[in-house]
């Protein structure tokens, strides 16, 4: 079960694509208004490198909602697949929504919604805060990160605990309270 809010329209956006293992990434979009319009979706790697383009006109008040590697958006996205979709509407915004499907440990579907990324955003802002974790007795938490634009942006994520102390955690098999990275132009990436 995974709760989703109201959204507001956005000319451009961008989600993360994650295919790995049992994962599946779904999108919702719909255009709320009474005038037709010209969308363009683009698909790109890890690396920020385009791997696949569509253009489609979503009619007044159509609603799309497919997961990235069926028929109506990128068929043939292969298992294994870590990117990002955008999509782009000509100033006219679309409602758009990530959901992502994975299995828990009784082999059952359990869902997940993930933010879409405002592609209008003029510079990168200079932090950002994830208010909460979940690290051990069977919790995990995937940080995602999402480049929009067209440089690369590097950074550091710094843990803390709940007494704003240094929190010492395994990310991606390396133990350390703050992590690295760097992320290609429109690239993105996760760790867990």
């Amino acid at each position: 079960e995974a709760g989703i809010g109201a959204v507001q329209p956005l000319s451009s956006g961008k989600i993360f694509v994650d295919q790995r293992g049992p994962n599946r990434t779904g999108v919702a979009l719909v255009n709320p208004f009474d005038d037709a319009v010209l969308v363009t979706l683009v698909l790109r790697d890890s690396f920020g490198e385009e791997v696949g383009r569509r253009t489609r006109v979503f009619e007044p008040h159509e609603h799309l909602a497919k997961y990235v590697h069926e028929e109506a958006l990128f068929p043939g996205t292969p298992a294994g697949f870590v990117g990002s979709l955008t999509f782009a509407s000509g100033g006219v915004g679309l409602g758009a929504v990530t959901l992502r499907q994975n299995v828990n440990v009784h082999g059952e579907p359990i869902f997940a919604t993930l933010p879409v990324v405002d592609v209008s955003v003029p510079e990168p802002q200079p932090w950002s805060v994830l208010p909460q974790i979940g690290a051990g007795q069977g919790l995990s938490t995937q940080i995602v990160l999402i480049n929009p634009f067209g440089t690369r942006v590097k950074g550091r994520i710094e843990l803390v605990d709940d007494h704003g102390s240094p929190l010492s955690l395994e990310v991606d098999g390396a133990e350390s309270t703050r992590f690295d990275y760097l992320l290609e132009s429109h690239g993105v990436a996760s760790f867990t």
